[in-house]
């Protein structure tokens, strides 16, 4: 698939019609951090969020969407998967490392959890959940469904098949049906509807998006989706409500349709307003995003190891983890990100722009 080639006005102008997805990765970011604070403040937190939704998985979502939206638009670009991953592995690697180093020192410090060589040895390859090892960093598990996004959309985009995405998106949800019906016959046990695989549908409703936001599909194609994921999570948690009487709670089906809807409210919210001018300070906040997610836990971690309690103390720490997530932003994300591309520059060669195509000869009388 050939390469996408812009001049430099047309990059500012496209950066510009992305500031959205900042901007939501910034919401994103926050719900998460929000999640890891309230639960330790505010007494019958964790039993509210129980019966109704959890916002920092409503965050998660919303990465998740915003990594379908772009990761195939970066294969495009870049066009081949060798160069796909080398930007992914220095765009990642470096900051996560970092962190598994700090969550080192401070272990041995007292103030964050200690695990066996064996574990931290392991977490250094982002695949420690297929092994059934610890996260070092409880979110981690998250960027192990990065990973198979990347698998997954590198595969689609070998095949050639990204320009299908309703295509893909209909034979998941078909897939999700014939599971969550056949399944529970066989094994004679429910299936659960708000179950972490179904997580893999949100990158799909990105895919969607993105196409519908660079005008290769209509608002119909991408309602039809949207709505017939809920009407599959509505059919198959039905089934199995009736094939399992009282074994199947109403609040797994409430809990789903407000996590996934407040998290697609939130995105397409963003995506209709995209032509508006963003807010400085959320722009930034989503440019560092990445930074603020793997980060704050550590800063949590410190901040609740020294005894210290309040809104006071959160408002501290929330500062402190934007503070630190400038700094690695600067010195680690950012040199990343150069580092990757000197690599693919000189090892990689050059992708070959589409030539135009010649004008036809007429022939002669």
């Amino acid at each position: 698939m050939a390469a996408s080639y812009q001049t430099p006005r047309n990059l500012a102008a496209v950066k510009q019609r992305l500031a959205f997805l900042d901007v939501a990765r910034a919401v994103a970011a926050l719900l998460v951090f929000a999640e890891h604070i309230l639960d330790r403040v505010i007494p019958g937190y964790r039993l509210w969020t129980a019966t109704h939704f959890y916002p920092g998985r409503i965050g998660v979502l919303i990465f998740l969407v915003v990594s379908g939206f772009i990761i195939p638009v970066s294969l495009e670009q870049g066009g081949s998967n060798a160069r796909f991953w080398v930007r992914r592995f220095f765009r990642l690697f470096p900051l996560y490392w970092l962190t598994i180093l700090i969550a080192y020192l401070l272990s041995r410090s007292g103030a964050y959890e200690a695990f066996e060589p064996r574990v931290w040895l392991l977490n250094l390859t982002m695949l420690q959940g297929m092994f059934k090892c610890p996260h070092v960093v409880g979110l981690f598990w998250t960027l192990q469904l990065e990973l198979v996004i990347y698998v997954a959309c590198s595969v689609l985009f070998a095949l050639r098949l990204l320009n299908r995405p309703v295509w893909i998106a209909g034979l998941i949800l078909v897939g999700f049906t014939g599971l969550g019906t056949i399944r529970p016959l066989l094994t004679n046990q429910p299936f659960d509807v708000g179950g972490q695989r179904w997580l893999y549908f949100a990158p799909v409703i990105g895919l969607v998006a993105q196409r519908y936001w660079a005008g290769r599909l209509g608002r119909g194609p991408l309602a039809a989706v949207v709505l017939g994921q809920f009407l599959v999570i509505g059919s198959v948690w039905t089934i199995n409500s009736a094939l399992f009487p009282g074994a199947v709670s109403e609040r797994v089906l409430d809990e789903t349709a407000w996590t996934w809807g407040l998290a697609y409210a939130c995105f397409f919210g963003l995506l209709a307003i995209r032509q508006w001018r963003m807010p400085a300070p959320a722009a930034w906040m989503g440019r560092i995003s990445y930074s603020v997610y793997l980060l704050h836990p550590l800063v949590l971690a410190v901040a609740f190891s020294s005894g210290w309690t309040g809104w006071l103390v959160m408002l501290m720490a929330f500062a402190a983890t934007l503070l630190l997530a400038q700094v690695t932003f600067r010195l680690v994300e950012k040199p990343g990100i150069t580092l990757g591309r000197i690599v693919e520059d000189r090892w990689l060669p050059a992708p070959v722009p589409p030539q135009p195509a010649r004008p036809a000869l007429r022939q002669a009388a």
